[in-house]
């Protein structure tokens, strides 16, 4: 269990498809985005969402980290271009994340880390 209580440093932010021939800035849940706002359910600037988050700790499998132990962490925040059909990342970002013990079965579920302005999927 990771830590929830971790700094993110955001390494890029994207805001065009990265195909050379499309360059859009529609994406997916960006226009979703965009139309809830439109329609009054969601405040301008209240969250930018990602069509999924993923997050992977960097260690060495063979030795698994101790509790209390600082991992290396890196997040994603993908989405995809509604022009081209691109897979990209909207969001890169790292922590550093203490390892915690693991709650009881059915008390806590694993909650993946927060990116400022991005909402959790989960």
């Amino acid at each position: 269990m990771v830590s929830p209580e971790q700094k993110q440093i955001v390494l890029a932010r994207f805001t065009v498809c990265p195909n050379k021939d499309c360059k859009s800035e529609r994406s997916l849940m960006r226009t979703l985005v965009k139309k809830e706002v439109k329609a009054g359910r969601m405040e301008e600037g209240e969250v930018e969402a990602g069509w999924f988050m993923t997050s992977a700790a960097a260690f060495n499998p063979t030795k698994p980290p101790l509790i209390g132990s600082v991992v290396q962490v890196g997040t994603g925040v993908i989405d995809i271009c509604l022009d081209c059909g691109t897979v990209y990342a909207l969001v890169v970002a790292k922590s550093e994340q203490t390892i915690t013990p693991a709650p009881m079965p059915g008390m806590q579920s694993f909650q993946p880390p927060h990116i400022p302005g991005f909402s959790n999927p989960m």
